[in-house]
């Protein structure tokens, strides 16, 4: 594995925990620029990055005066038999009540946010944040105007469950080496002119 193709990966993971230490731990006479502590352990384009990416954190998100919620590392959802693993975003709770799940990218090729996002959010904040949630996708390093989506939890939950048993049951169909599907099983594969999975007849497992 490159190094160098983590770096990024690094970076960003080191500016969600400093941001979530500061908004954790800050006091009224604490400075912004205290929230992002140079680094002096990375290489220099790294801190180069570093650097950029904690002015757009700081250029994006005035509000200071918040509560930092914990989602933990991971969700389990014993119906579906599965656990969701990983972080999701800042999870952060306003005076006026307001959960907002904080999502932070750089240079980020794709939507800031899609529909993907929104439910795998939704699982693993649904307990901290049972009855309304807002998500917050911010380019640090584009800039670009942030991607806010207010979601009635409740109102999505059944519906995202349902996606989710979905995939979950792909997942599952492709653990069975009996079963042919079309597609990269078909590399290696001599028996395609018998494959039921491209010829559309039924029979056994091959």
């Amino acid at each position: 594995m490159s190094k160098l193709g983590d770096a990024g990966f690094d970076v960003m993971n080191r500016i969600v925990e400093d941001a979530t230490l500061w908004h954790k731990g800050r006091s009224d006479s604490d400075l912004r620029d205290s929230a992002f502590p140079a680094p002096t352990d990375v290489a220099p384009e790294q801190r180069m990055l570093y650097r950029a990416i904690a002015r757009g954190y700081t250029a994006t998100f005035t509000d200071e005066d918040v509560e930092v919620g914990d989602l933990g590392w991971s969700t389990s959802l014993q119906e579906q038999g599965v656990r969701l693993v990983g972080p999701v975003g800042i999870p952060l709770l306003h005076r006026d009540g307001t959960h907002e799940l904080r999502v932070l990218r750089a240079a980020y090729r794709g939507s800031l946010l899609d529909d993907t996002d929104v439910r795998f959010a939704l699982l693993r904040a649904r307990e901290w944040a049972p009855e309304a949630l807002r998500i917050v996708a911010a380019d640090l390093l584009q800039l670009t105007p942030p991607v806010e989506c207010d979601v009635s939890v409740a109102d999505r939950l059944d519906d995202t469950y349902e996606w989710l048993a979905e995939r979950v049951a792909v997942i599952r169909a492709r653990q069975n080496k009996q079963l042919a599907v079309a597609g990269a099983d078909c590399r290696a594969c001599a028996y395609i002119p018998n494959c039921p999975a491209v010829t559309g007849r039924s029979s056994g497992p091959r």
